[in-house]
């Protein structure tokens, strides 16, 4: 389905909570085509039962030695009495192929995806990111920030074990959604209509390589690494959301014959880069809490809804 056909389907953003509308319907289709497979308590078991793996993080490093042993085996021996793992849905060819096709099953990935990028447009519109001394108020900065926020829904429907089939159709309608946005952005800011899908390839290209440092970040090495992580986080929000140029890094002694010129410039970007140091360290730190905030901890009911706060 193209994206202007995506777009007629889609219904207005002012939407007073879309979700809790559906919540009945979205209870009531099941694999069947309509009739009801489970019910609001065996939801709600599931969340509870949902189990994901957290990170560390440099508080939780030092807080390992001054925790009470006595406490700690009391927490995890009630953990592991209460949490179990679910069971992946297991869906053949004609569940899979109505999940995708279906108008109703449709509708409720497009209000889910709609409220998704609802909340991630609130946080990313906040006026305390942008300001003298913060974030310019340019199209690129706007879109890193939104960017950062699409990201962290991202990771969760990733994280979503229990039917993953759906979270890859409720993520793609939400990157349908993000580009949809971004055109008319730029539409906004004036751009030539016949440049418009000229331009978002570009922004599709740096929006993307803009999420893969982040994956990089939280990778298996830096995973269990806070201090590095932080220090990647803080390069990645250098580049992609303050947009300061690169450092040049070390290069070979033979071919380091650098102009009194270059030297001055490569001082200035590395002052530029020392000025900026702490903003991008507190913007390191949103993240960090924010990715434990929605991949771990948000509940799978206020997911579901489409809606998540700042932690």
């Amino acid at each position: 389905m193209s994206l202007a056909a995506r777009a007629s389907l889609r219904y207005p953003r002012r939407l007073a909570a879309p979700i809790h509308t559906l919540r009945s319907t979205l209870n009531a289709i099941g694999e069947t085509g309509g009739k009801i497979t489970h019910s609001n308590n065996n939801n709600r078991q599931c969340c509870q039962n949902h189990h994901r793996r957290s990170f560390a993080t440099v508080s939780q490093k030092n807080a390992e030695y001054n925790t009470d042993n006595n406490g700690t085996a009391a927490i995890n021996e009630k953990q592991d009495q209460e949490s179990t793992l679910v069971e992946p849905v297991d869906k053949n060819i004609i569940q899979r192929m109505f999940q995708k096709y279906s108008m109703s099953e449709q509708t409720n990935r497009i209000l889910l995806a709609e409220s998704l990028f609802q909340a991630a447009t609130s946080q990313a519109s906040d006026p305390r990111w942008y300001g003298p001394g913060r974030i310019g108020r340019d199209f690129r900065s706007y879109q890193a920030i939104l960017t950062m926020h699409i990201w962290f829904l991202h990771k969760r429907l990733l994280a979503n074990n229990a039917d993953s089939h759906n979270a890859a159709l409720v993520q793609e309608e939400l990157f349908d959604i993000l580009w949809i946005d971004s055109s008319n952005r730029m539409r906004a800011h004036g751009v030539n209509e016949m440049l418009i899908n000229k331009n978002l390839k570009k922004v599709q290209q740096y929006s993307f390589m803009h999420m893969f440092h982040y994956d990089h970040c939280y990778s298996e090495k830096l995973l269990e690494n806070p201090v590095d992580r932080l220090e990647a986080l803080k390069m990645t929000i250098k580049t992609h959301i303050l947009l300061l140029p690169t450092l040049s890094h070390e290069s070979d002694d033979e071919s380091d014959a650098h102009t009194g010129n270059d030297e001055s410039l490569d001082e200035e970007i590395l002052q530029k880069h020392v000025e900026h140091d702490d903003q991008a360290e507190r913007i390191a730190w949103y993240i960090e809490t924010q990715f434990q905030n929605i991949i771990h901890d948000l509940p799978d009911s206020f997911f579901s809804k489409g809606s998540y706060c700042v932690g």
